[in-house]
């Protein structure tokens, strides 16, 4: 029997970026474009990332409910995440952090939290599109699952769906090139296209239902019976009923969150969007009950990926109190996690902290001091334009609000 290595030799098309040209060069790029399409009329605008870990290209794009993704060896095969990739990527990612912000910084850590995530057990490689979507369910065992079959899982069997690495139909979706961006027409052209969960986000603190394969068939009857069905696919779904938790809960669980848990401990990485989904419930369930890499869990991953990637965030604070302050004078300011519909007091929790910036050098120093949201001015007179930030820290993830107000004396 091959090694599982020897299996994953599928050859795919090697993007080479002008940015990977020289050593000098930085080892990422990111591109904000519209996808160019000979069966859709409209484009859709769609991020680009693309970066060099190790000696591998890890290739991603995303928006609009479509995602694309792999990582390729220097032979141009679709690889695994392997140890070694993975200890590159703390020293990855303070670079990312010092030199990329905005946009590009949150596209870049995003698409390392997708690495981080990525079973062991699975070769790098999701095509997702308004039409289909192929991923692998293990090693060597690859799904293709129409649109109506991913809306569909609770109510029917997926039969016919698994297809080994070998398949000459596999091999010729898995060698397509992913689609190119056109950068330049965006403003024109791009639309953008709600995600599927949008209102997920109201559930949060409720009671859901999570629905994930309970039993699969790869195509060896087992049964003496000869008319047994030769099927490849699910054969049987599992449904039941999961609190859907908010981030902020101590027990560190946050049941239906889009990512890799609640703390952040991979290499403190973790995305500031709180995007929840239906597949993320539904795969955050299957890995409680089957394991972290069952095949079952892994036929639902690519939904996840895609949800974490093009979701809605369910987090907004809010920063309530006075625009004016005046000087010698104690105001309270209130905090507040709007998580869906759910509004949340949390000026008084652990992690709170407020700051402030202001542009005239005589309210820099010693102007202010702030305590679970009492702030207090100290100013000599005039009046001056200041931001007060707060920001609230949990599970070693920081989120923040600014506020724009006027000091006056």
């Amino acid at each position: 029997m091959p090694t599982l290595r020897s299996i994953i030799l599928l050859i795919c098309c090697l993007i080479t970026h002008p940015a990977f040209a020289t050593e000098e060069a930085v080892t990422w790029r990111v591109i904000t474009g519209v996808k160019q399409s000979n069966t859709e009329s409209i484009g859709k605008e769609i991020r680009q990332v693309s970066m060099l870990i190790n000696t591998k290209t890890f290739e991603l794009l995303f928006g609009n409910n479509e995602t694309y993704l792999k990582l390729i060896d220097p032979s141009s095969k679709i690889s695994f995440i392997e140890p070694a990739d993975l200890q590159a990527l703390p020293a990855l990612i303070q670079k990312i952090q010092a030199s990329a912000d905005g946009d590009e910084q949150t596209a870049l850590l995003q698409a390392l939290e997708v690495l981080t995530m990525w079973p062991a057990n699975l070769p790098v490689y999701l095509w997702m599109d308004s039409q289909e979507s192929i991923s692998p369910v293990n090693a060597h065992t690859f799904a293709i699952k129409s649109v109506g079959t991913l809306q569909a899982k609770s109510t029917q069997n997926d039969t016919n769906s698994f297809f080994e690495i070998n398949n000459n139909q596999l091999l010729s979706k898995l060698t397509r090139e992913f689609p190119r961006l056109d950068s330049e027409t965006q403003a024109v052209n791009a639309r953008n296209i709600r995600p599927r969960s949008a209102t997920f986000c109201n559930a949060i603190g409720s009671i859901g239902k999570a629905t994930y394969p309970d039993e699969l068939s790869y195509g060896v009857v087992t049964s003496p019976n000869p008319f047994a069905p030769n099927v490849k696919g699910v054969t049987q779904w599992k449904s039941v009923d999961s609190m859907i938790e908010p981030w902020w809960n101590d027990g560190g669980s946050c049941t239906g969150r889009c990512g890799s848990g609640c703390d952040g401990l991979v290499f403190n990485l973790k995305s500031q969007n709180d995007s929840y989904s239906q597949a993320c419930l539904d795969h955050d369930v299957c890995t409680g009950d089957k394991g972290l890499t069952a095949d079952q869990c892994n036929y639902i991953f690519q939904e996840a990926v895609n949800d974490y990637l093009n979701q809605f965030n369910c987090t907004a604070l809010t920063l309530e109190g006075p625009d004016i302050v005046t000087a010698n004078a104690t105001f309270n300011y209130v905090t507040t996690a709007q998580i869906g519909s759910l509004r949340y007091d949390i000026s008084t929790l652990p992690g709170l902290q407020y700051s402030y910036s202001c542009s005239d050098p005589m309210c820099l120093v010693n102007s202010w001091s702030a305590n679970n949201g009492l702030i207090s001015a100290n100013l000599p007179g005039g009046t001056y334009s200041a931001i007060l930030t707060t920001t609230f820290s949990k599970h070693g993830l920081t989120r923040s609000v600014n506020k724009k107000i006027q000091l006056v004396k």
